[in-house]
């Protein structure tokens, strides 16, 4: 089931051999993804084959990161005070880090927890259960655990964004930024409703979660952040 579903190896490689030497396109996608993900898998088996996955997944969970931030600097360059300005993590009392990056708006602050993991075979070949809940957990529950912790943290003084005040503060937005696996639906939202904590994002001035992909949080220009822009 899983070989028959398994798309991975067409965008590691697009091509397929014919009989008389020649290649030929499976679909214009998969030279798309050859250029994405395909490069992301590739490298990630030669990790395997090294005995470095975990090493890999830890670099390219950085490397994501690293690349969410950068993106928001690049698309909102040199803000003032409660005009956009963006911030990288923070780090406070016992070694904790602010959120992956904060973009401070005055009376608004948004943090953004960036999620790299994706999905495994299992739930895309074969929808299994049990794989798809372990990642949910892994992933979506974990990551607002953190929201809620820094929004907290944030609105008590306990962490600091530079010039943010929290008496200032009217609304926290938390959202999370997936690298594209997850899709908003009802079903994922009434899964999370049923798991997530009481008492999560309890305060007042914490907004709903929020849930998008790098490419519905930009603009295809990069020249400034649709969701923002919206807000």
């Amino acid at each position: 089931m899983r070989l028959a579903w398994e798309a991975t190896p067409f965008q590691q490689r697009p091509f397929v051999v014919l009989d008389d030497g020649r290649l030929a396109l499976t679909s214009p996608r998969a030279i798309y993804s050859w250029l994405t993900d395909g490069w992301y898998y590739r490298l990630r088996d030669l990790a395997i084959r090294n005995g470095k996955r975990g090493d890999f997944t830890t670099f390219m969970g950085d490397l994501f990161e690293s690349y969410v931030l950068e993106l928001f600097e690049l698309a909102l360059p040199n803000r003032p005070v409660g005009g956009g300005r963006v911030h990288g993590e923070q780090s406070y009392g016992g070694g904790q880090l602010t959120s992956d990056v904060v973009v401070d708006y005055g009376e608004d602050l948004i943090l953004f927890e960036v999620i790299s993991t994706r999905l495994p075979l299992g739930v895309r070949a074969e929808a299994d259960q049990a794989e798809l809940e372990n990642y949910l957990t892994r992933t979506l529950l974990d990551k607002i655990k953190q929201l809620d912790r820094v929004a907290n943290d944030i609105l008590s003084g306990k962490a600091k964004i530079p010039d943010v005040e929290p008496a200032q503060l009217r609304r926290m937005w938390p959202v999370l930024i997936a690298a594209g696996d997850v899709t908003e639906t009802e079903p994922l939202w009434k899964w999370l409703h049923e798991h997530i904590l009481s008492g999560t994002f309890a305060d007042a001035r914490v907004q709903k979660l929020q849930l998008f992909t790098v490419e519905d949080v930009f603009s295809p220009a990069y020249t400034r952040p649709a969701m923002i822009s919206a807000w």
